[in-house]
């Protein structure tokens, strides 16, 4: 499977808000592919090295969890700014690189 820029092997992705792009369907878009694979599909990420089955579903994983995690300090009344200054769990940082970096992708999930 080829989903190019669509997927990011390791790393944070980018979700086009300007142009229609939202997180929740990003996520099932992701859903409705590993679906559609089996633990054999090799799987060609628009950036990062090759990957499988169990990279997607670290990938959607990663996305649903920071999401919950900013969605969280969103609802306790913090400020995108302050979000930014408290940042995700440490687990997330070798996902952070230098197109999408934690602070872009907090301001992609706020």
């Amino acid at each position: 499977m080829h989903p190019g820029d669509l997927f990011f092997n390791k790393r944070f992705p980018f979700i086009d808000l300007k142009s229609g792009g939202d997180v929740d369907g990003y996520i099932a878009n992701v859903e409705q592919l590993l679906n559609r694979i089996t633990d054999e599909t090799v799987i060609i990420p628009g950036h990062g090295p090759l990957a499988n089955k169990a990279d997607y579903q670290s990938f959607l994983n990663m996305m649903k969890k920071t999401k919950a995690e900013v969605d969280a300090m969103k609802q306790s009344g913090m400020t995108l700014d302050e979000v930014k200054t408290k940042g995700l769990s440490d687990k997330w940082k070798d996902w952070s690189w230098s197109f999408i970096n934690e602070e872009r992708w907090i301001a992609t999930l706020y």
